[in-house]
């Protein structure tokens, strides 16, 4: 009786010890979620979004040219480079893939972006939760381009099927405005749940508001 006593004795130090490590672990995950939920985005979430929503939206519907001018500017890198490999004696790059966004795809990312900024964008952060993005249209996109509130509605509709979106809600990325401002096509970006234009007294809205 007395050895079944010190059994029971130890197995309740043992669930109570097991029982303060999840709780301890729990609270260790909760501490990162709202760590992560108050994290700015970073710029380059930012530039994927507008990039796959440009790749994805060129179409004759928008008047958005943009993957066939920017397949064009890949394949006149890919010339240069290949030209300088064999100047250098060196073996020229690999044929890309013919499916230009499975190329895309299979690509390095970074490579991919520096040549979007380069090319194609103009990009400003104006606080921790919003930016701007311009995209440089060219003279025929400006002659088809459908109004700019379809593009933001297009953008509210679509980010959330796109390429871009990993379906991290505490990571999602809204539009609230497109406007034509010269030769470029200008998108007003924030991080969803974060920032507003009628914030409330928090500075913050739910994730449960179907405003987007």
């Amino acid at each position: 009786m007395v050895k079944r006593k010190k059994e029971d004795s130890i197995f309740k130090k043992a669930m109570i010890i097991g029982s303060d490590y999840l709780k301890r672990k729990e609270n260790e995950m909760l501490n990162k979620q709202k760590a992560l939920a108050e994290q700015p985005l970073y710029d380059y979430e930012y530039l994927l979004a507008i990039f796959w929503f440009l790749i994805e939206e060129s179409t004759e519907l928008t008047g958005i040219d943009f993957l066939n001018r920017f397949e064009n500017i890949c394949d006149k890198e890919i010339l240069l480079t290949n030209q300088k490999l064999r100047a250098e004696g060196k073996p020229p790059l690999s044929q890309r893939h013919p499916d230009f966004i499975t190329a895309i795809e299979r690509s390095n990312l970074v490579y991919i972006m520096e040549l979007f900024k380069r090319h194609f964008i103009k990009f400003e952060r104006l606080a921790p939760y919003d930016c701007t993005i311009r995209y440089k249209i060219s003279g025929e996109e400006k002659l088809n381009l459908v109004p700019p509130q379809e593009m933001t509605l297009a953008f509210q509709e679509n980010y959330i099927q796109s390429r871009a979106y990993n379906g991290d809600s505490l990571r999602r990325i809204a539009c609230d405005e497109v406007k034509l401002n010269g030769v470029y096509l200008e998108f007003h970006l924030f991080h969803y749940g974060k920032w507003n234009p009628h914030q409330n007294s928090k500075g913050e809205i739910s994730l449960e508001d179907d405003t987007f």
